[in-house]
């Protein structure tokens, strides 16, 4: 297992030890790795607490509406790991949209579109705290919520944009807020009555 060192956000000395990693990775053949985040503060309440993702490193990502994709930007001395809510295609290839839980409208870092070159993982597994508890994330259910969230993301987005009435755009904030929380507790949920059934 690969451990980020436990600093309070990325450091550029952070990324290089990630980056080092999805190198490794590809070359000796092995797609995956725990990382341990401490900074998810964009990506909560879908992700919160003493957690440990599963990555599935790749430069071939085929575009899910609801993936929590990892992404890796040169000029970035982190990488950012955010929900996948769209897909286009340009001059210059495929773009993907991401948006964090808790992006700040206008910025293009916590919601914007991104080349898919930047994208170099995704997210397919969360381990839990102390008791370890693991939630697979292409589970039917959690795959369904997911993609809730990402259309909820996107419609939240989208009625900033196009600065809708007030009571329009705290009615899309609160719906977003619901579909990360359900997330969550999906995710965990699954994790634990997974750990039981292993136990068992």
């Amino acid at each position: 297992m690969h451990n980020v060192s436990r600093n309070s956000s990325y450091t550029a000395r952070d990324l290089d030890v990630l980056r080092r990693l999805v190198v490794f990775s590809r070359v000796n053949g092995d797609k995956y790795s725990w990382i341990r985040l401490v900074d998810i503060q964009s990506m909560s309440p879908s992700l919160d607490g003493d957690i440990e993702l599963f990555i599935e490193w790749t430069q071939s990502y085929h575009y899910y509406e609801g993936d929590l994709i990892v992404i890796s930007k040169p000029m970035l001395p982190f990488l950012i790991a955010h929900r996948a809510c769209g897909c286009r295609t340009m001059a210059h290839g495929q773009e993907i949209l991401q948006i964090a839980d808790q992006f700040i409208f206008g910025d293009e870092i916590s919601a914007g579109w991104v080349a898919l070159r930047d994208v170099v993982g995704r997210v397919v597994r969360i381990r839990y705290g102390q008791k370890m508890r693991i939630a697979t994330l292409e589970s039917a259910l959690i795959r369904r919520v997911a993609s809730w969230a990402a259309k909820s993301s996107l419609r939240k987005l989208s009625h900033m944009e196009q600065h809708s009435n007030q009571l329009v755009v705290k009615f899309s904030v609160v719906q977003h807020r619901f579909s990360c929380y359900l997330f969550r507790i999906v995710s965990y949920v699954t994790a634990y009555f997974a750990s039981k059934k292993l136990s068992n």
